[in-house]
């Protein structure tokens, strides 16, 4: 592939006609905006892509859920880390 660069150093050179020059340049110029759109598209999703939790980060939730879980379910640790005796109670919160 010839750069822009290049093909202006031809046409200068009188070794590509004006029109040749004008006709790969408005080529290079429409596969660079097209390279430049792609690019920033690539930009977008590598953006989007660092919201994600990692795997570690969701083992941790999955694990603080089960943790949570548990203890609503049971209610002994619930009771237990609130000092409340009776059952009553906790079913309440």
């Amino acid at each position: 592939m010839i750069t822009l660069d290049k093909l202006h150093e031809l046409y200068e050179e009188d070794m590509l006609t004006k029109q040749v020059f004008l006709e790969y340049k408005a080529i290079r110029s429409r596969q660079i905006k097209k390279q430049e759109e792609e690019l920033k598209d690539l930009r977008k999703v590598i953006l989007d892509e660092g919201n994600y939790p990692t795997i570690e980060q969701i083992y941790e939730r999955a694990g603080r859920f089960r943790e949570l879980w548990s203890i609503a379910v049971s209610g002994d640790k619930l009771r237990e880390e609130w000092g409340v005796e009776e059952a009553g109670a906790v079913d309440c919160i």
